[in-house]
């Protein structure tokens, strides 16, 4: 990793360390997700793979295996995620188009928000949702980094829809979101750390320029 990567990391575990949830800001995750590398250009409505594009779904993927206990653990017996990780793969390797992963993320989509409804207190369904994060990512390459998202705007202030994977993998690992009294403050911190200090590198580091 580059030396302007490793301060900027250094920068951001004391920004978790600090922040009174443990919660490591949008402003400051966009910033690392810059340095991962050019973005995909379209051509013709089909996203270029880039390192920098591989490297952020890597950083996605990390982030739902990461989660995915949490899943198996409510659902022992629904095997969805490794096969839409899988479908990921494929895209990345020309054997699926960008339809097909647009379909499962509209599909899925309404079976977590069901299973939400169904029960408040699921934390299987933000992981359901970080995975959907993660396909967004494989094909549309971040639209949280897009000019029109001012780059000072924290999570709560998007719609739900618009969170990334790793925001909601983080809503999974600690139990719920920072509004909520229940989830962990030191959970969430945790969580943080383990993506700076492990992801961030692992995904970094898995495609070189």
């Amino acid at each position: 990793m580059s030396t302007e990567l490793l301060v900027m990391l250094d920068e951001a575990k004391r920004g978790v360390f600090s922040h009174p949830k443990g919660e490591l800001v949008l402003p400051i995750r966009r910033k690392v997700w810059n340095k991962f590398g050019e973005y995909g250009a379209k051509d013709a409505g089909k996203v270029i793979q880039t390192i920098g594009l591989r490297r952020r779904a890597e950083l996605d993927i990390l982030c739902v295996k990461h989660v995915m206990n949490i899943w198996n653990s409510e659902r022992p017996n629904d095997n969805r995620l490794i096969e839409i990780l899988k479908m990921i793969d494929d895209y990345f390797n020309s054997n699926i188009g960008k339809d097909a992963l647009r379909h499962i993320k509209n599909n899925f989509w309404t079976d977590c928000e069901e299973m939400l409804y169904e029960n408040e207190s699921s934390m299987a369904c933000y992981v359901g949702f970080a995975t959907i994060g993660a396909v967004c990512t494989s094909y549309l390459d971040k639209s949280l980094v897009s000019d029109h998202i001012d780059s000072r705007v924290l999570d709560d202030e998007l719609d739900p829809f618009s969170w990334d994977a790793s925001y909601y993998a983080a809503i999974a690992y600690a139990g719920g979101a920072s509004t909520e009294e229940n989830s962990s403050i030191d959970k969430r911190r945790e969580f943080w750390l383990w993506y700076l200090n492990e992801a961030v590198p692992k995904a970094y580091e898995a495609y070189k320029d």
